[in-house]
């Protein structure tokens, strides 16, 4: 059961980087078509999806903690609730590729967060 959470969070970080690479580069051509320069917003959502992952993949070879058990769990339901309610939200506004990466993240943060729970 360790292994296939080591295994589903490394993959889960890997998605997070391609999305926030994916959505940092959609959103910087789209803003920088239109108004013809970057938002510094952009930059800190980009950062906060990168900041994610980190603590995805460092986060699951850590459960061994009880302290880090808790909030990993918990921490995988939240982002795993927030990528869907997002996915319904962005329903067509953003592409079926960027919208079905985070359906699938969601899904799998929630997966994530029952096997962290399961591991003894």
């Amino acid at each position: 059961m360790k292994k296939l959470a080591v295994t589903l969070g490394l993959v889960l970080g890997l998605v997070m980087v391609l999305v926030a690479g994916g959505f940092g580069i959609g959103l910087l051509v789209a803003i920088t078509y239109e108004s013809g320069d970057a938002s510094g917003l952009l930059f800190i959502i980009v950062l906060l999806i990168l900041l994610f992952a980190l603590i995805t993949i460092i986060g699951v070879f850590k459960v061994n903690r009880p302290g880090w058990l808790r909030f990993y769990v918990v921490y995988c339901f939240i982002l795993g609730i927030a990528s869907l309610i997002a996915f319904f939200i962005l329903r067509g506004a953003i592409g079926v590729y960027m919208e079905g990466a985070i359906l699938i993240m969601g899904i799998l943060f929630i997966c994530l967060g029952v096997i962290v729970k399961k591991i003894p």
